[in-house]
């Protein structure tokens, strides 16, 4: 039964009222501890095969790259070497760049003598003073917050550490989240003999409502906290000075009441699954990309631990944020909206770090989402991804691609200097024009139920694993690498655009020479926003630099001009179709020898080889 909207609202206004008068039973000036306590307990009691589920880890069980090396020691008030069966809890908070005492390779033998925290001259933010005060009173002995548990100067360790973000959260006892405030300084409110009272008022219920719901907390806003949110299996979260409580089996607050105050969840598979899922994938790129950095070159690391979990899924890991499994489709990616250019700063957040296996430590590529801060269009995205749904013409027999390699991409071995092909795996198994390729062992073909000639297949046993063809699975583990610049040998054209303003994200239109529609190009940022211009300086006529990234299929000619689109609608109703061939380019800039991305789009290849001038050897940063 659908519920009106009239019933809807009452029920809300219910709600409401009912949560208001819960709040009169809270101390509107101190946490109730016991509560807290009670809800661990709870949870212990009853949700053990639910809630204190490990995350799979490929590495070795006490190694650096799955757990803490170092711990908060609450009773001590000093550091100490993390154990692996040490109950401890992790803070998560947002930093904003406020003076904080950070372990190095020099304070660390200070640090872990009894008491040290507490010393003059060692200088803790309100928050982390106030969550060692908290889980004093909850009797939980550790705590791991990353200023003090991370030696800063130790690069490759701290690397590691970095990695190991989701499974050291994932393992946490609890995940206390500091929500308030603006920076590490705000502390939490309302804990008795630890901090200062809070103060809950009549209009707390929708204040607390309204945040929630908008996740306006900066909290939410911050790009470090997002794995902290992901993998923190129970929470215990200061949010609008009223404590909520969320694990994978209840939410609880201090109302005593599950109705109206949840903290937003963002669902994640936490082990690696057999197969790749490329829609989950793009739905957290769409969440981070449109959080902020105090220092924008942080925007790849933190979010490297999440990549770490995927690699083994995804067959070859990770180059600068794209699965290199699908590196043409993924290079395809386009803003939902104008851009802004995230540029790399000098000094770097204390929890920096790099690539796992090469980097070469420069800006953060412009051919990668990471280095753009907005939300991406994962709609269109999407479409390009012919395992999940690739082109059929059923009335003639006929399939396309949307996506087919036609320039190789390499990067450069840290290790060696050499360049280094990228290998985009799931081509491996792709039918081609000549007919199916030979499965792989395990594979089975289950034909379409609907006539059409796009059968599925399916992995024997995991039926998780549908797809339009056959991908790589039980792979090694790949590499999740952060990489400034991509070579290619590639052509290189020239064509007139022009803006068109009928569309939201003002897309350019490519003319040919009889003045005809040819092609698109979707600019990635305005030109306030980018350091090589933008889509602002595109008027009638401006002639382009593009060069080839790809190639793919249509089977409209006349859809070439909408992002996203193949002409699939125009199947079931038209005799005549026939595939038209089509060349995904990139609008690029030169600054200092090096080529930077401007913009992605297509344009029909027949026009392409007309306005082709030279081939290049490029350098993508």
């Amino acid at each position: 039964m659908t519920m009106t909207t009239s019933t809807a609202t009452s029920q809300q206004h219910l709600d409401v009222k009912e949560t208001q008068d819960a709040f009169r039973d809270v101390n509107p000036h101190w946490v109730d501890i016991e509560t807290l306590g009670a809800w661990l307990h709870t949870c212990d009691k009853n949700h053990k095969s639910t809630c204190c589920v490990v995350l799979e880890a490929e590495a070795a069980e006490d190694s650096v790259e799955t757990r803490p090396q170092w711990l908060v020691d609450i009773r001590r008030k000093c550091l100490v070497p993390a154990g692996p069966d040490d109950r401890y809890a992790a803070l998560s908070y947002v930093w904003g760049g406020v003076k904080c005492s950070q372990t190095t390779t020099e304070t660390l033998p200070r640090l872990l003598e009894p008491g040290s925290l507490e010393k003059p001259g060692v200088v803790l933010p309100r928050t982390v003073r106030h969550t060692i005060g908290l889980l004093e009173l909850l009797n939980v002995p550790y705590l791991w917050v990353d200023a003090l548990c991370i030696v800063q100067d130790d690069i490759d360790i701290k690397r590691k550490q970095i990695h190991a973000m989701a499974w050291i959260y994932a393992s946490a006892y609890v995940t206390i989240i500091a929500a308030d405030g603006w920076d590490a300084n705000h502390g939490l409110r309302g804990l008795r003999s630890v901090t200062e009272s809070r103060f809950l008022h009549g209009d707390s219920v929708r204040e607390v409502e309204q945040s929630l719901k908008t996740q306006s907390a900066m909290w939410y806003s911050r790009g470090w906290t997002f794995q902290e949110m992901i993998f923190s299996r129970r929470r215990i979260m200061f949010h609008n000075q009223l404590v909520l409580w969320e694990c994978p089996r209840a939410s609880w607050n201090e109302c005593h009441l599950n109705s109206i105050f949840k903290i937003p969840p963002w669902y994640i598979q936490l082990s690696a699954s057999v197969g790749p899922n490329i829609e989950q994938y793009m739905r957290a790129v769409r969440s981070y990309n449109t959080r902020q950095f105090s220092f924008p070159d942080d925007a790849l690391k933190a979010i490297s631990s999440l990549l770490a979990v995927w690699k083994g899924s995804f067959d070859g890991g990770f180059i600068s944020g794209l699965p290199q499994m699908f590196f043409y489709e993924a290079l395809l990616w386009q803003p939902e909206e104008p851009l802004k250019r995230r540029v790399s700063s000098t000094s770097g957040l204390n929890l920096n770090a790099h690539g796992d296996d090469g980097d070469d430590r420069g800006h953060l590529p412009s051919w990668s989402w990471a280095g753009w801060e907005g939300p991406i269009d994962i709609e269109s995205w999407l479409k390009h991804f012919s395992h999940i749904h690739y082109l059929a013409y059923d009335r003639t027999g006929q399939t396309a691609y949307q996506v087919t390699p036609t320039v190789e991409w390499s990067y450069c071995d840290s290790s060696t200097g050499g360049l280094v092909p990228v290998d985009a795996s799931s081509l491996t198994f792709r039918p081609g024009d000549d007919g199916p390729c030979l499965a792989p062992p395990g594979w089975k073909c289950v034909p379409s139920s609907s006539g059409s000639i796009r059968p599925t297949w399916t992995y024997v046993g995991l039926e998780d694993t549908k797809t339009a063809y056959p991908l790589p699975l039980f792979c090694g583990p790949g590499k999740v690498i952060s990489m400034s610049f991509l070579h290619a040998h590639t052509r290189r054209g020239y064509v007139k655009g022009q803006r068109e303003f009928r569309t939201r994200r003002n897309d350019i239109t490519l003319i040919d020479g009889y003045g005809k529609d040819c092609g698109m190009i979707r600019p990635t940022a305005l030109a306030s926003d980018s350091p090589y211009g933008g889509e602002e300086e595109v008027k009638e006529g401006t002639r382009l630099e593009l060069i080839e990234v790809a190639g793919g299929t249509t089977w409209s000619r006349w859809s070439i001009t909408q992002w996203g689109e193949f002409g699939e609608g125009l199947l079931p109703i038209c005799t005549n179709l026939r595939r038209e061939e089509i060349t995904y380019v990139m609008w690029i800039r030169w600054d200092g020898g090096v080529a930077y991305r401007m913009g992605v789009g297509r344009i029909l290849t027949r026009m392409w080889k007309m306005v082709c001038v030279d081939e290049i050897d490029v350098v993508l940063g």
